[in-house]
């Protein structure tokens, strides 16, 4: 049995007050006052301690062992059977009215004053008929009359009848008085608990509230940055419809004319075998060099006028397949004013096959992507030529675009927001900011992807666009 677990401690509280009380009355009863002034009185005090324990000790059995630990400072003209028989019976029968007189909840003071007259009567009713029968069993006393004997007794204890009840009741007035600050500590300390916790969960709850009103606030936030975007999307792609409808009406005004050359041209081929009969040697090449330069002239406008119009495509987006790689060309061409001698396009064409694309989405992302690069190379170290690679292949399903320019790297904290709408590293009136956001966006729409990375001495774009069944 181990009695230091939870479940033993009234058990070892109460072996605790039995030693604790029968050795303090056995130690009292070692002692005998007598007092001055008053014959024949006496007291050894042994009683007092057994009194207290009633209030302490839980079950009667554990009060008798204190009795029994008393009863060896049993007096000289007595026996140890006799003192511990009497207390054990006395003691008995007044725990059982100690514990009826807790139920009954009267006041403090009340219980302080019944007790003390409960005391009277534990001595004068119980403890000394007990103490002379006990003694009559054991062969004491027994020639002596029980009214002689008891009023001798009574006269030889008044003292220690009085004193008992008077420290008695007191102790319990102010035990009662303790258990009862006690117990009303506990409860504020349980209504203080309870209030700390509401506490808490009001706390808990404007925590909550104040959490949703910052997540509202952030998603209104976002919504309005999403709104700003879609706006500033919405006005570039506005431009970019109005430049497709200018761009496209000066290609068809410029095709007209060139339709025109064209058909003078295809004149002056077939009159050629006439013309140079009649012309001079010098003439003769004079005229087959003009011929050439304005075929060559022709061709390479009707280049530039199909780049434009394949760049302007107006009405709804249309998937179609297309050839990327002459996408590319096409882009390079629009670009060829900006392409100046000194830097170098390297083209490694691997793609063999067409693709499903918006042609002039495609256009636009290989546009801000090649205007970006060249932009770069621009800004590169002088020492070196301005170089840009052009790189196309296929892996699995998807087509592969790859855009390197030696310019300087980008930054690992730029990296993460080069995509972001607006968010640029030009300075102030060289850019908006927007370019890469709408390459991102576009490329989306094909259901592909797009990214940057910092190569060895380069930087790269790689597109990588479905290519479907």
């Amino acid at each position: 049995m181990d009695l230091y677990k939870p479940e033993w401690k009234p058990v070892r509280m109460n072996i605790y007050y039995m030693v604790f009380f029968g050795v303090l009355s056995f130690i009292l009863s070692t002692i005998t006052f007598s007092i001055p002034g008053m014959e024949g009185a006496a007291s050894d005090l042994a009683e007092i301690p057994l009194l207290i324990g009633i209030f302490y000790i839980t079950n009667p059995l554990y009060l008798i062992g204190s009795c029994m630990i008393s009863a060896m400072g049993f007096p000289s003209d007595g026996s140890y059977w006799s003192t511990f028989l009497m207390h054990a019976g006395a003691l008995t029968i007044a725990w059982y009215f100690f514990q009826y007189l807790k139920k009954a909840r009267v006041g403090n003071i009340t219980v302080g004053i019944i007790w003390a007259l409960v005391t009277i009567i534990y001595y004068l009713v119980l403890l000394v008929p007990f103490s002379i029968l006990t003694n009559w069993l054991m062969g004491i006393n027994v020639e002596k009359k029980f009214p002689d004997l008891y009023i001798g007794i009574i006269t030889s204890l008044r003292f220690e009848i009085a004193a008992s009840a008077l420290v008695t009741g007191l102790y319990l007035i102010q035990h009662e008085i303790r258990i009862a600050l006690e117990n009303h500590k506990e409860n504020l300390e349980v209504l203080v608990q309870e209030r700390t916790e509401e506490l808490a969960l009001i706390n808990e709850e404007l925590r909550t509230k104040n959490n949703e009103l910052n997540s509202q606030k952030e998603e209104l936030a976002s919504t309005l940055e999403s709104l700003k975007q879609t706006q500033t999307m919405l006005i570039q792609s506005e431009k970019m419809a109005s430049l497709g409808t200018l761009t496209s009406g000066i290609a068809h005004e410029i095709n007209n004319p060139l339709n025109f050359i064209n058909g003078g041209s295809y004149i002056l081929k077939n009159i050629e075998p006439e013309v140079k009969n009649i012309l001079t040697a010098e003439s003769r090449e004079m005229y087959s060099s003009a011929t050439s330069m304005i075929q060559e002239g022709f061709q390479r406008a009707s280049e530039i006028v199909q780049s434009l119009m394949s760049f302007s495509y107006k009405g709804k987006p249309i998937l179609v397949t297309a050839d990327i790689n002459k996408i590319i060309d096409s882009t390079l061409l629009f670009l060829g004013n900006e392409i100046s001698p000194d830097i170098l396009i390297r083209k490694n064409y691997l793609l063999q096959r067409e693709v499903p694309v918006y042609t002039d989405k495609i256009h636009q992302v290989l546009l801000n992507i090649l205007d970006n690069a060249l932009f770069a190379v621009k800004k590169n170290d002088k020492r070196r030529a301005g170089e840009i690679s052009i790189h196309t292949d296929q892996s699995n399903k998807h087509a592969i675009i790859k855009i390197s320019n030696n310019g300087p790297n980008i930054s690992e904290e730029h990296l993460r927001q080069i995509f972001d709408p607006f968010f640029t590293t030009k300075n102030p009136g060289e850019g908006t900011g927007l370019g890469l956001s709408i390459c991102y966006s576009l490329i989306k729409e094909h259901k592909g992807t797009i990214r940057v990375e910092n190569e060895e001495d380069a930087v790269a774009f790689i597109i990588e666009l479905p290519i479907g069944k």
